[in-house]
């Protein structure tokens, strides 16, 4: 009898231990998809004049199609920040001495010295010219609005930026 109550027990375990690893293993691909850019389909967006096509290649290299140049950049900016956001992100806090914000307290020594090196005046802004009438910074800071909607899979939330964070 005793016996038996054990294998009950140990079958209902079992049972248990692959319902909530096959939930754990829905919920890590369902985030994991959630996560990753839209790469096919159609997407709007208000800072484009015309339109525009991004054909990923089988290597996940993007080639850009556009009728005038400041689209090109804008969809530039969005095709990079589709694929390099979290980076892009990391080095804008890192220029600013915002690390420690989300990264924590060990990172203060490093904010500082970034800071130091902006009060300085090391780290001038690019002037505007270069910037090819802000289409790039635009088309990337497009691409992180759409990404403040969305549940982040990693601990780095883009901020949204301004022209001032270029």
């Amino acid at each position: 009898m005793m016996k038996k109550w054990i294998s009950i027990i140990g079958l209902i375990l079992i049972g248990l231990i692959l319902v909530v690893a096959g939930g754990g293993y829905i919920w890590f691909q369902h985030t994991i998809k959630k996560s990753l850019p839209q790469t096919s389909g159609e997407v709007v967006l208000s800072g484009l004049k015309e339109d525009v096509e991004i054909i990923r290649d089988t290597y996940g290299v993007p080639h850009i199609y556009a009728k005038n140049e400041p689209d090109l950049y804008f969809a530039l900016g969005y095709a990079m920040a589709q694929d390099r956001l979290w980076q892009m992100e990391f080095y804008r806090r890192l220029g600013h001495g915002q690390l420690s914000e989300v990264l924590g307290e060990e990172l203060v020594e490093v904010d500082r010295f970034f800071r130091m090196i902006s009060a300085a005046g090391l780290n001038k802004k690019i002037p505007d010219d270069l910037y090819l009438n802000g289409q790039y910074h635009t088309g990337w800071t497009d691409r992180r609005e759409v990404e403040k909607n969305r549940e982040a899979s990693l601990f780095l939330k883009p901020k949204l930026s301004s022209k001032e964070d270029r």
